[in-house]
């Protein structure tokens, strides 16, 4: 099972920030999940939320004005990129947000690994379809089966992204069936990480890879 650090190790460091990035490689993760989103000058930066603290969209802010906001700096998807080798999970987090993950990918593709991801599985074909990298989509719901139309192998598509309360072996047989990858996030406990193992997860993404990789 692959280990990926979910925006980054950020137990005592925050989250999707060069630094947590770097504890993550440190660690030794095969891969680090992130967020990318525009500001209001349509640079791509990396950010979960769609809200600053202020409750302002992070959209109509500059990168600036939502690293004081926060109280540290919010880096670009470039400098990530250019800082860490390893293999990005970016996952859009906002269809405008597609052109310039198109750009980085294309910039980065010879020396970096990539999944992208969306909730937006439009955005996912798009910016595989332009670049040749892989795609996952997010599931937020548990199907009653896995269904393949739904899917576009020749972009790439072969992976399924599910939240761990949507999960269970019975998920991960089917999709291994039809030639889709497991991957996981949200797996909060020491047993939930077990229970992904056990279940013969392909990559978990997680919140605390020191559990699994020290």
């Amino acid at each position: 099972m692959q280990v990926f650090s979910h925006r980054g190790f950020h137990v005592t460091l925050p989250e999707n920030t060069l630094a947590a990035f770097e504890a993550a490689v440190a660690l030794g993760v095969a891969g680090i999940e992130t967020d990318v989103q525009l500001d209001r000058h349509g640079e791509a930066f990396l950010y979960h939320d769609r809200l600053a603290p202020d409750l302002r969209p992070v959209a109509h802010l500059s990168r600036a004005e939502l690293s004081a906001l926060i109280g540290c700096e919010v880096p670009t998807l470039e400098a990530a990129l250019a800082t860490c080798a390893v293999t990005w999970n970016l996952e859009i987090k906002a269809p405008d947000a597609v052109a310039a993950t198109i750009e980085a990918v294309r910039r980065h593709r010879e020396r970096r690994r990539f999944l992208i991801s969306s909730f937006w599985h439009a955005a996912v074909y798009e910016v595989c379809e332009a670049t040749g990298v892989a795609g996952g989509l997010l599931i937020a719901h548990r199907p009653r089966r896995i269904d393949p139309a739904d899917f576009r192998p020749q972009a790439g598509i072969a992976t399924l992204v599910w939240s761990f309360d949507r999960l269970d072996a019975s998920c991960v047989n089917e999709a291994r069936q039809l030639g889709l990858a497991t991957w996981v996030y949200s797996a909060e406990s020491r047993a939930d990480h077990d229970a992904c193992r056990a279940w013969g997860v392909d990559c978990l993404i997680t919140d605390r890879p020191d559990w699994l990789l020290t």
